[in-house]
């Protein structure tokens, strides 16, 4: 019994973390020539994550920053954030349930209205990262794309 319980847990683990069920986003770096631009004011030629396929792309440009959401039909987001004055975190109390401080970013966590959610803000490069509306059964695929993020710096 243990042992097709296993096997079961185990058959749902590969299953969500297939490699065909990702995607590798390139972000900034395959844009136009004013993102590129930009983004090399800022330190970083190209960002990339793996993500989970059938995404809807929304871009949007300000005159001090670059933010594109990645959405799912299930509401759950990607938000990628390279710029300056916007208000962060993007979640505030009570919402955050965990925050975490390393080296290279702040990670703020916690739950609304019963979804998952995960922000990073990097220090050392205007980079913020943030996961929303995520389910239980998702949060591990919305994990593994923060853990495998690559930024390639100029």
């Amino acid at each position: 019994m243990k042992l097709v319980i296993y096997l079961l847990v185990l058959g749902l683990f590969c299953t969500i973390f297939n490699q065909s069920n990702y995607v590798t986003y390139e972000w900034i770096g395959k844009n136009s020539k004013k993102t590129k631009a930009f983004s090399g004011i800022m330190g970083v030629q190209s960002i990339e994550l793996p993500v989970k396929r059938e995404f809807l792309e929304n871009h949007w440009m300000y005159g001090e920053g670059i933010i594109t959401t990645l959405s799912y039909s299930d509401s759950s987001s990607i938000t990628l954030h390279l710029g300056f004055s916007v208000k962060l975190p993007f979640i505030e109390e009570p919402a955050i349930i965990d925050s975490v401080e390393s080296e290279d970013y702040v990670e703020r966590s916690g739950i609304i209205r019963g979804k998952n959610w995960k922000e990073r803000n990097y220090k050392k490069i205007p980079l913020n990262i943030l996961y929303q509306n995520v389910g239980d059964t998702e949060k591990e695929i919305f994990e593994f794309s923060l853990k495998k993020l690559r930024i390639n710096a100029l």
